[in-house]
């Protein structure tokens, strides 16, 4: 989860980010980063709280696999960042998993209490990420070599990274 002392119901975004960071100009590179893949981060305007979030996705690849689970994180990506919806709200995570077509289940998983198993193992991964493999923000990518990057890169770098490992180069 991105903040779990974030509201449960979500946060307005420019409320949150003067109180987290003093205000959001850091969201710049982002911006600048996404805009030549399209991600234009258009209209954001809840900070959300993702552990029902994260309830869901780890319901979708327990029960609909990885392509299915990112399926349904671009669609709740495009929901938050692109059309102004709070995916804090559990009506809005419904409409995603019928978007995704992973709807069976998913008001359960939605829903259920933080104490019941789907809750337990998302607590859990969410845990393991952050201290086993080191990761302290969003996105960070572990690559070959233990190596972490994180924060949003531009395509050009993903490129050398890949050109790279393709020839046979170390990242370490």
């Amino acid at each position: 989860m991105i903040d779990p002392s974030c509201d449960p119901k979500g946060e307005p975004y420019m409320a949150y980010m003067k109180r987290r960071w003093g205000g959001d100009g850091w969201v710049t590179g982002l911006k600048e980063s996404g805009a030549p893949d399209g991600v234009l981060f258009g209209d954001w305007k809840t900070w959300p709280h993702t552990f029902l979030a994260h309830r869901l996705l780890t319901h979708t690849l327990d029960k609909y696999g990885c392509n299915k689970q990112h399926l349904l994180k671009e669609i709740l990506f495009q929901r938050l960042y692109e059309r102004g919806e709070n995916i804090s709200d559990p009506e809005i995570l419904l409409k995603a998993a019928t978007e995704a077509k992973v709807e069976e289940g998913a008001k359960e998983a939605i829903n259920g209490p933080e104490s019941d198993a789907l809750g337990k193992k998302t607590a859990v991964e969410d845990y393991v990420a952050k201290s086993d493999l080191g990761i302290s923000s969003v996105p960070t990518f572990v690559l070959p070599g233990n190596v972490r990057m994180s924060g949003a890169q531009p395509t050009s770098v993903f490129k050398k990274i890949i050109d790279a490992l393709a020839n046979g180069e170390s990242l370490v």
